[in-house]
């Protein structure tokens, strides 16, 4: 497998969404994915390449026991976003225009704590948020893209489909540590759909 550059691995994550109609046929689930979701958890489709060099990509979906709308408001808001993404400690808007904003974001562990903004924009129409490093503001990752998109489904459940690239930081010693460091940090990266289902369905 080769290294995916951000351009090549963007498009592919957004190829796993054709979601016609925003029914879970369209979207590229096998069956077995499929019972997953209808059981509760969470469906994670790295892409290839992903954990090679300093990049993790991907996409992840979960179903939510909660209409599109209520849905939507707890993505929408920041408040919530160290509860919905991983080892996030701190996110703050400090600039808002309209249907988009920075958002200042700070995440990492008890030893190391990483700094930077994304620029956010937000098509409530389409329930999509999308997001992006913004590398004009000081930043202690390399890349970070992707977005969120809730589609309505029977009985008032949302499906949360998430993509995601991420370049990680100290991406030399996380390789030193193998692949299996590599993978969980994956899946906590994708983690987000699973996440957002158990904030929004406890509230």
């Amino acid at each position: 497998m080769r290294h995916l550059g951000p351009a090549l691995a963007l498009a592919s994550a957004a190829a796993v969404l054709s979601a016609a109609g925003g029914s879970l046929a369209g979207v590229a689930l096998s069956d077995e994915e499929a019972r997953v979701l209808a059981s509760g958890g969470i469906v994670v489709q790295p892409l290839p390449g992903s954990g090679e060099g300093s990049t993790v990509a991907g996409a992840s979906f979960a179903l939510v026991d909660a209409p599109p709308e209520k849905v939507w408001r707890s993505l929408v808001d920041v408040r919530s976003w160290p509860a919905v993404f991983p080892n996030t400690f701190e996110a703050e808007e400090v600039i808002r225009h309209r249907n988009a904003s920075a958002v200042r974001m700070v995440l990492g562990n008890r030893l190391f704590r990483f700094q930077y903004y994304l620029t956010v924009t937000r098509d409530e129409q389409k329930r999509t948020l999308r997001y992006r490093l913004n590398k004009k503001k000081p930043h202690d990752i390399g890349e970070a893209r992707g977005y969120v998109r809730l589609f309505p489904q029977p009985n008032g459940r949302t499906l949360v489909a998430f993509t995601a690239l991420v370049e990680v930081p100290f991406a030399p010693i996380v390789a030193l540590m193998g692949d299996d460091v590599i993978r969980v940090l994956e899946r906590r990266v994708l983690s987000v759909p699973h996440r957002l289902k158990r904030w929004v369905e406890l509230r």
